[in-house]
């Protein structure tokens, strides 16, 4: 049997060495402030907030917002002036949120009827795409089927409706022709997920169904959040097939499409990161009835997931039991699972580090690069322009989001 004391902190030092007198735990307390490096922000389902983590480490690196406003948060784009917006599904509302301060406010209150799901701003025109998560008309709660675009004023200038069968989860993205993608949860109440593709250039008219997941071997149900990748392929989160689904696109159409990375414990938010990754979170499960984990509850994660070949770890380096803390259980999975160096030196260097604790529901992830204000104008920090001479090719200093 192992003695599970010899993974507290004094046996730790004695076996590993200095590194662990030298770690610094993360606090939850840690409030929003100027950003110094590259995050990645998250909404927070579970304790209706807004956290930044370390791009780099997946650590914990600040609080943006626990507005009372926020309530239930599904979604988080970056809006005008480099501020966040953020959809509250409770509230009907939209709300504006400072990155750097926290300070919040009202962007768009939607119709009574309408519970928010997902957003996608389109930093050209202005405008805001809002999926309707519930249709809450009279008081009741059914399954919203329709995407409303609203302009730069806050003014509802288009609705329209998707196949979003039993449940109103919708993801959104653009591809490079600026040709909207939405995702519906079900087709038809068939059962398989499909995604929708709108003509831009003629006022976002429908042009059918993109992909399915009738077209995946063994099917794909729950299609959430979507992202095209730098090679131009499609992929979407299968909620309730618990997988991230990969539609290979050419010339505009699929040519192919298989499940990429599974399990995944109810993938919600997908983002397609310069360098090849996808950036995933997962719910987790906090329901004793739960149809697939029964009463074994456990927090979300996000998850980096390579797009070339599938191979999934957690965001937070050396988190290798995904608790979302890295400690001395994640030695114990390192040991069962492979016994990597390397993998063994990344949870050395991460010992301590926290990326949430208790209950965690990530609903969606958005990459952000801190700016400052200079002459008026926003200027991104030092580290940006140095990734950005680097990689510009790629774009690296985008911005990219996903709900």
């Amino acid at each position: 049997m192992i003695d599970q004391s010899m993974f507290d902190i004094a046996s730790l030092r004695a076996r590993f060495g200095p590194f662990v007198c030298s770690l610094a735990v993360v606090s939850a307390t840690t409030f929003a402030s100027s950003a110094l490096a590259q995050e990645y922000i998250v909404t927070d389902r579970a304790t209706n907030r807004v956290i930044a983590l370390d791009a780099t480490t997946g650590a914990f690196s600040r609080l943006i917002s626990t507005s009372p406003l926020l309530d239930e948060p599904n979604s988080v784009v970056l809006g005008p002036g480099g501020d966040l917006l953020v959809a509250s599904l409770q509230s009907n509302r939209i709300l504006r949120i400072d990155p750097s301060t926290g300070s919040s406010s009202v962007y768009l209150t939607l119709d009574a009827s309408v519970a928010p799901g997902t957003l996608l701003y389109e930093p050209n025109s202005g405008d805001l795409f809002v999926s309707q998560f519930l249709d809450v008309t009279g008081g009741g709660q059914t399954p919203g089927s329709s995407v409303f675009r609203y302009n730069s004023a806050g003014s509802l200038v288009q609705t329209f409706t998707t196949e979003a069968g039993p449940t109103g989860r919708t993801g959104m993205t653009l591809d490079a022709a600026g040709d909207l993608y939405v995702s519906a949860f079900t087709a038809d109440q068939s059962g398989n997920g499909i995604v929708l593709k709108y003509d831009a250039s003629n006022g976002y008219s429908p042009l059918g169904v993109f992909a399915s997941g009738a077209a995946v071997p063994g099917g794909a149900v729950g299609f959430n959040g979507l992202a095209f990748d730098t090679a131009g392929d499609l992929f979407t989160a299968a909620l309730f097939s618990q997988s991230l689904v990969k539609f290979d696109v050419d010339a505009g159409a699929v040519i192919g499409q298989t499940i990429h990375n599974a399990p995944i414990a109810y993938p919600s938010g997908v983002l397609a990161m310069p360098d090849d990754s996808l950036i995933v979170t997962s719910l987790g499960n906090n329901n004793p009835g739960d149809p697939i984990y029964g009463g074994f509850l456990f927090p979300g994660t996000i998850l980096r997931v390579d797009a070339a070949t599938g191979a999934a770890q957690p965001l937070l380096v050396g988190d290798f039991d995904h608790s979302n803390t890295v400690g001395g259980k994640d030695f114990l999975q390192w040991q069962r699972s492979g016994a990597v160096m390397s993998d063994l030196s990344d949870w050395q260097a991460a010992f301590g580090n926290v990326s949430v604790a208790g209950d965690f529901q990530p609903t969606s992830v958005l990459y952000y690069e801190p700016e400052v204000v200079v002459g008026g104008a926003l200027v991104p920090e030092p580290a940006a322009w140095l990734l950005a001479a680097g990689a510009a090719a790629l774009g690296l200093c985008r911005r990219r989001n996903v709900a």
